[in-house]
């Protein structure tokens, strides 16, 4: 665990994470929106590039979800967020870009305890947070942030033409 500005994180292995599904549906949702740039961002950055230009391009995506109750992921965090940052670089040559660069993946939770909460864990039954509350308390017990990072690279031509069809799939 690490200290910074008084807070404590925990790094958690994003092997471990990107093991559980709920994490990968999450990551991909991210990826998907920036395949579709619902909020026409990203066309709009589009029509500003002349033939020959390249330019960065960043953007990010938050996800929030909760991990389904019968995994670790769902004693460890419940609902966690992934934020999904891209770092491109673009270049355009006639109707055809070229998309370089990455998208960073940022999960994180704050472990922390609530009032009235509880969860059933198989083999030890109902847990409250109250318990937990007690420790904090009377024994020092804190919340922290457990957080973890890992990135995809992307090289990939596309097109997006002249009727605003945008023709990008990152996955």
């Amino acid at each position: 665990m690490v200290v910074r500005r008084h807070r404590i994180y925990k790094k958690i292995d994003f092997h471990w994470l990107r093991s559980k599904s709920e994490v990968i549906v999450a990551e991909n949702i991210n990826i998907e929106r920036f395949e579709k740039d619902n909020d026409s961002k990203f066309k709009d950055f589009l029509k500003t590039l002349n033939v020959g230009d390249s330019k960065p391009y960043t953007d990010h995506y938050d996800k929030q979800f909760t991990a389904g109750i019968f995994g670790e992921l769902y004693y460890m965090s419940g609902t966690s967020t992934i934020i999904s940052t891209c770092n491109f670089k673009i270049t355009r040559t006639k109707n055809n870009f070229t998309l370089v660069g990455n998208i960073i993946h940022t999960w994180w939770n704050i472990y922390d305890w609530h009032e009235g909460a509880n969860a059933y864990i198989p083999s030890f039954g109902s847990i409250k947070d109250s318990d937990a509350l007690l420790v904090e308390k009377y024994c020092g017990a804190r919340p922290f942030r457990m957080e973890s990072k890992w990135q995809q690279t992307f090289n990939k031509t596309f097109q997006y033409t002249s009727s605003g069809n945008l023709n990008l799939k990152l996955k």
